[in-house]
C-alpha cells in the first residue's frame, strides 16, 4: 500500500515550522513536517475505516422508519401520534 504525499505541502509546512520556531534547522523542520504528514495520513485512513464500518444496513434503515415516532422514557415508552393525542 503506497501513500502519496504532496511534497509541496510538506515543504511549505517545513518552512512554516522553521520560521515559527526559535532554534530549529531546516533538517529538523523537514523531519517534523514529514512526521506530521504521516500522522495525518494514518488518522485519515483510520477515520475512513471507521466510517466504512458505521454504514447503515437496510435493516437499520427499516427499523429507523418503523420506530421514528416512538419516544422512550425512563421506564416506559409512549407512541407519539401527533398534537391531537398529547396530554
Amino acid at each position: 500500500m503506497t501513500q502519496k504525499f504532496n511534497k509541496s505541502e510538506i515543504m511549505k509546512a517545513a518552512h512554516r515550522i522553521r520560521n515559527h520556531s526559535w532554534n530549529c534547522t531546516m533538517s529538523q523542520a523537514l523531519k517534523e513536517a514529514w512526521r506530521r504528514a504521516k500522522k495525518e495520513a494514518a488518522q485519515r485512513e483510520e477515520s475512513e475505516k471507521r466510517m466504512a464500518s458505521m454504514k447503515s444496513s437496510k435493516a437499520d434503515q427499516r427499523n429507523a422508519r418503523m420506530y421514528q415516532h416512538v419516544v422512550f422514557g425512563k421506564n416506559d415508552w409512549v407512541m407519539d401520534y401527533g398534537r391531537k393525542y398529547r396530554y
